[in-house]
């Protein structure tokens, strides 16, 4: 017959195991949780990496997109037709606006004032894509900066005779925002040069 001893120490013995078994059951479930958590922190840890990596990549493609669509006006600024228009326009002499007009303005002379609007909407444009963020001012300072106040100062008072006589109020109001970047950016780059606004 069994005994009564044996009995509760083979109770206790299942007791115990099962303590034991849900002992370490428990120090398992602990390990793989910790592991579990060191697991989550590596994955916020890669996204957090791929995040800032897609970022980077969104940057450089979009520097990239800037420098292509910059790259396209400088090509029309290198090109024959560009620079035909150029040269017409700076030799261009005259003392006032009026005077201007009467020598190469629409009606008297459409060679005179396609070189002028050629290049007053080439800047034009410019200006609205830098006015806009889409291209660097610094990168167009680099390439054209000089030829850009040198044509705005020669030209101003045409500008100003568009807006005032022909009634354009915002004639040339981006070639002007250009102008203004382009000398802000020569007068930090280069003091020595910086003058008074006329």
């Amino acid at each position: 017959m069994v005994d009564l001893a044996e009995i509760q120490a083979a109770y206790y013995m299942v007791a115990a195991t099962g303590v034991l078994v849900a002992a370490v059951f428990y120090i398992l479930n602990l390990r793989i949780s910790q592991r579990n958590q060191e697991i989550s922190l590596k994955n916020q840890e890669l996204s957090q990496k791929t995040q800032e990596l897609m970022l980077k990549a969104q940057e450089q493609t979009l520097e990239t997109r800037q420098v292509q669509l910059f790259m396209q006006y400088f090509n029309v600024w290198m090109s024959p037709g560009y620079l035909d228009n150029y040269v017409e326009l700076y030799n261009q002499q005259w003392s006032d606006f009026d005077d201007w007009e009467e020598k190469f303005g629409v009606r008297n002379n459409p060679r005179g004032f396609l070189a002028y609007t050629t290049i007053e909407n080439y800047y034009e444009g410019l200006g609205v894509l830098v006015r806009r963020g889409l291209v660097d001012p610094h990168l167009v300072d680099d390439l054209m900066g000089a030829d850009i106040i040198n044509y705005c100062d020669k030209m101003r008072p045409i500008a100003e005779g568009m807006r005032k006589d022909k009634k354009w109020a915002t004639w040339g109001e981006n070639s002007e925002y250009l102008y203004n970047e382009m000398k802000r950016i020569r007068d930090k780059q280069h003091p020595e040069l910086k003058t008074k606004p006329p």
